[in-house]
């Protein structure tokens, strides 16, 4: 006991391990010490980027507002005269479909030409300027230019005949398509109770 006693005196009575690890992290912070004053003051500076007039990046900046001040002193806008006119030409193509449509809605189409009247009716909720009124497909162009509210008015006593027209034939339409579904039905039931029994005929004779 007085031998190990003498020991620790002599340590000054500290751990072994604590003392180690002290003379680690100073030889630690020596080698980091070195190293910073190996590399210089200047290490740690960023490269500067060249702003000059004449560098690429000044020259690009350029670029890009010339191209923006082309922009915005109207050169690319669109001319409203010329997409107005567009439209125009747009709403009597599709008038003139709808004309022909009315006109061919019994006897040519067979009632099929219905569904372009309904798409019609749809565009005309959705784009009015592509897709015109029902009724207002009749007006003469002449008449349109010469006297607009009169043809306003005799297109929309025509359109309201034709509001109830189309009524009337997609609900005749419906009543030939449920119709239609009703007799394929049973059509397909007859056929299956046919099978049946004829299936069941043949397994009787090989009981």
């Amino acid at each position: 006991m007085a031998v190990d006693q003498q020991l620790l005196n002599r340590g000054g009575g500290q751990n072994p391990a604590e003392s180690g690890d002290d003379v680690m992290a100073s030889r630690l912070m020596q080698d980091k010490n070195k190293a910073k004053a190996a590399s210089g003051p200047d290490s740690n500076e960023e490269p500067k980027m060249n702003f000059d007039r004449y560098s690429p990046l000044a020259q690009m900046g350029s670029i890009i507002r010339r191209e923006q001040a082309i922009q915005s002193s109207g050169t690319g806008q669109k001319d409203p005269a010329a997409a107005s006119g567009v439209l125009a030409k747009m709403n009597d193509a599709t008038a003139s479909i709808l004309k022909w449509c009315w006109q061919n809605l019994i006897f040519s189409s067979f009632s099929s030409s219905i569904i372009y009247i309904d798409i019609h009716v749809l565009g005309h909720m959705l784009w009015p300027k592509m897709f015109c009124k029902l009724g207002h497909e009749w007006i003469p162009k002449e008449m349109k230019k010469a006297a607009p509210k009169q043809a306003e008015m005799f297109g929309e006593q025509i359109g309201t005949c034709e509001k109830g027209c189309c009524c009337c034939v997609n609900g005749f339409c419906g009543l030939i398509t449920i119709a239609v579904l009703a007799i394929m039905g049973a059509v397909v039931g007859l056929i299956n109770s046919t099978i049946g029994e004829t299936f069941g005929w043949i397994s009787g004779l090989f009981d």
